[in-house]
């Protein structure tokens, strides 16, 4: 993903600092997922995913968190890394 540069001529100086920085990050930084052993316990955040994988079996599945502060995680998604 590559976010193209835009016009920030006529934009508040505060707003063409954000869009540089997005740009930066975005275009150039890296991005880190986090992988566990087992299905999250911890309380956390609306939004926030995490990758599970099952050694043993090959197996993973990506869970994301539905409410703020809270361990009320969701299977959405399941993979499997066995050659076909």
């Amino acid at each position: 993903m590559k976010i193209d540069d835009v016009d920030t001529k006529n934009f508040p100086q505060d707003l063409t600092n954000f869009i540089e920085q997005t740009q930066i990050l975005l275009n150039y930084g890296k991005y880190q997922k986090a992988v566990v052993d087992g299905t999250p316990s911890w309380k956390g955040r609306k939004g926030e995913d995490v990758y599970v994988f099952e050694q043993a079996t090959t197996s993973g599945w990506i869970y994301v968190c539905v409410s703020d502060n809270t361990a009320d995680w969701r299977q959405v998604s399941y993979f499997s890394l066995e050659a076909p």
